[in-house]
């Protein structure tokens, strides 16, 4: 059994269901076996109906029972589509209740038997008890959440799972043995039975801690062996005229900060090094990352070279490549934009900007002495390594990932770090506000007020279809498509203002046209999924409404505020959810609303989602990156130690050192 086999080797597994497990990053069996669960909730043991008449709200409830009636109405004022059951199980009986739900009204049978579970609440229509949104479940069981695509249940992943280990199939253990030891740390078989098929929160925990540790030894171990070969590579020296940096920042229209200012001069600095820079630009939302990127892109053209600017998204790579020309316009550089859909490329112009577009192109990387990467964890590492190795260019990764300093050189040890802390002059702080559904026709008037000003609003929803598919029962929340979003929006006092709506699975030309439509103001109302998170910039938007609040992490929902209060305006973000009888939920979303602090928030999300509920992958910045790292310094520096030990030693391990160099083959730790 090879562990590098093809997902598609097992059964249940064709080419169809290979494509959705590629979305999650899943392409082997060993991929699988490694895919980390997001929730654990026991519920083999579920109340009777009459032993939850006397708990308190909120509390969290699982009942076994069947459905004795079932009732489909829309409220009167606002149209939202409410379901009701009756379920009884021989001791008592309790009402259900979910909103826009409208698949559960052909889904359920009545007389049927299913494991109900939710937050008790209060009913008062008639007074009474209720179930409010509750989970539907085949049977009492422990429950298992990995994150999901669409099409692609934690029932099909975990099946997959116990069918790769039925066929023979383990991990196999690399790590030292006096690190396993050292740490206490389980073996690698273990910790895999254990966190794919837990007896107990407990067996969870101790799984992902060895994941986790293992995560951070291989990568500072990684960084130490990148570090040192580093100084052997030779980079093309970019010389910086600092008369030339002080006209520059005069003619902006805008008074750079102190810390761009540091920024810029420690970029210039490392120009002048004879190794590749290496740096990372880390700042918040809206501190004006890409401006310093610009100056630096600036002096590297000066000095005669190309610079590459890469971008995440057409659409990021578009606003980019439109602010690339209003800044560069005066000095006479050449600028080309590639992405999928662009033909005759200028492969020889100053300043290339563009999608991953521009590895299919011939470019000569020999020219190449700065490469731009925006949020650079959005990018395949065989794609980055590419843009590196292939000539003798200086790295810049921007980034918006909180990450202290000093935490940053322990576990980036061959990394440079440049912060900016502070945000431009003249803007207000954006106001955020949890809404009820009680009060969401306040908050649209409100809305359209603002917009009956001139003002622009994002909607964001956290799923473009909605999905009543019997394998989806275990996700069921009330989550609005981009769909049902824009007809619900139609029968509001905001459906009179001009809505489009955008998803990433839009073509190019369409989202682009949408983007336009938004930017110059044709559009009010801009009804999306993710794909504003990242760049997006639209400066008379001062409105961002989030759907399904309370599925989002705090780092995303900071990067969906982020995409407001650009102006001189006052900006407002509004949370909708329907889980605020959730405690968990009420306090993540009382810490978003108290600070804007990128990551003062990173650590709340931590601490509040607790384990199983960290962020993901895309949402911490640097790939394997784990924000619990963040918390212990003195932990990291115990690893930290361990790793140079082990590395000194390196040939004692030799199949650690063969995983780490396999590894590092493709891998950039950028």
């Amino acid at each position: 059994m090879n562990l590098r086999d093809s997902i598609k080797k097992l059964p249940f597994v064709g080419e169809s269901r290979q494509e959705k497990y590629k979305k999650l990053g899943i392409e082997t069996i060993e991929d699988l076996l490694r895919f980390q669960p997001r929730d654990f909730v026991d519920l083999r043991n579920p109340l009777k109906i009459e032993e939850v008449y006397h708990l308190p709200r909120g509390t969290k409830v699982a009942i076994w029972a069947k459905i004795e009636k079932l009732s489909f109405t829309r409220t009167p004022r606002r149209g939202v589509f409410v379901v009701k059951a009756k379920i009884a199980d021989g001791t008592g009986s309790i009402e259900s209740i979910w909103f826009n739900q409208r698949y559960l009204a052909s889904f359920f049978k009545e007389s049927d038997q299913y494991l109900f579970y939710g937050t008790l609440g209060f009913d008062f229509s008639n007074k009474k008890i209720s179930l409010q949104s509750p989970k539907i479940l085949p049977k009492p069981d422990i429950y298992i959440t990995y994150p999901q695509t669409r099409g692609l249940s934690s029932r099909q992943i975990s099946q997959s799972i116990k069918l790769a280990l039925e066929s023979g199939y383990q991990l196999e253990e690399y790590l030292p043995r006096y690190v396993l030891e050292k740490f206490d740390l389980v073996d690698i078989k273990q910790a895999s039975n254990k966190m794919h098929f837990p007896q107990n929160e407990g067996d969870l925990i101790t799984s992902r801690a060895r994941f986790d540790f293992e995560n951070i030894f291989k990568f500072i171990c990684q960084n130490i062996i990148q570090n040192k070969q580093k100084n052997k590579k030779v980079a093309f020296k970019v010389d910086s005229d600092r008369s030339d940096l002080g006209r520059i920042i005069a003619d902006l229209p805008f008074q750079l900060t102190e810390d761009q200012k540091q920024s810029i001069d420690e970029i210039l600095s490392d120009f002048r090094l004879s190794h590749p820079m290496n740096r990372l630009l880390q700042g918040d939302v809206g501190s004006g990352k890409t401006i310093v990127s610009f100056i630096a892109a600036y002096f590297a053209i000066k000095a005669g070279f190309q610079v590459i600017y890469l971008a995440p998204t057409e659409i990021l790579a578009n606003q980019q490549f439109s602010s690339a020309e209003k800044f560069f316009e005066k000095f006479g550089f050449t600028l080309s934009l590639i992405t999928g859909k662009s033909k005759n490329d200028n492969l020889e112009a100053d300043l290339i900007v563009g999608t991953h577009a521009i590895l299919n192109r011939d470019i000569n990387f020999e020219k190449v002495a700065l490469v731009i990467i925006d949020e650079q964890h959005r990018f395949g590492v065989e794609q980055r390594a590419r843009l590196i190795d292939e000539g003798r260019a200086h790295l810049l990764s921007l980034s918006a990932t909180p990450i202290p300093r000093t935490v940053g050189h322990l576990l980036f040890g061959n990394l440079s770090i440049s912060q900016i802390k502070s945000k431009p002059s003249g803007r207000k702080k954006t106001k955020t506000f949890v809404v009820p559904e009680r009060k969401r026709n306040d908050a649209f008037l409100f809305v359209d007020k603002l917009i009956e000003q001139g003002q622009q609003a994002f909607i964001i929803c956290p799923l473009i279809e909605e999905s009543g598919s019997a394998d989806t029962l275990f996700e069921f929340d009330e989550v609005k498509s981009i769909k049902r979003q824009v007809e619900d929006l139609r029968e509001t006092c905001l459906g009179l203002r001009k809505i489009e709506s955008l998803n990433g699975k839009m073509k190019s030309q369409e989202k682009e046209r949408v983007m336009a439509d938004f930017r110059s103001g044709k559009t009010d109302i801009l009804v999306s999924t993710s794909v504003v998170e990242v760049g997006i910039d639209v400066p008379n938007a001062t409105v961002m409404m989030i759907e399904g609040a309370d599925r989002f992490g705090l780092a995303q929902l900071h990067q969906f505020r982020g995409r407001v209060g650009r102006n001189e305006l006052q900006s407002y973000c509004f949370l909708f959810t329907n889980s605020l009888d959730s405690e968990g939920v009420s306090k993540r979303l009382k810490a978003f609303v108290r600070t804007d602090d990128g990551f003062e928030l990173s650590k709340t999300d931590l601490k509040l989602r607790g384990f199983g509920k960290m962020f993901g992958l895309e949402q911490s910045g640097f790939g394997e990156f784990n924000p619990a790292w963040l918390n212990d310094e003195d932990r990291l520096k115990k690893i930290n130690a361990f790793a140079e030990k082990t590395i000194e030693e390196i040939d004692k391990y030799k199949t650690f050192k063969q995983k780490l160099s396999d590894e590092m083959a493709i891998a950039h730790l950028e």
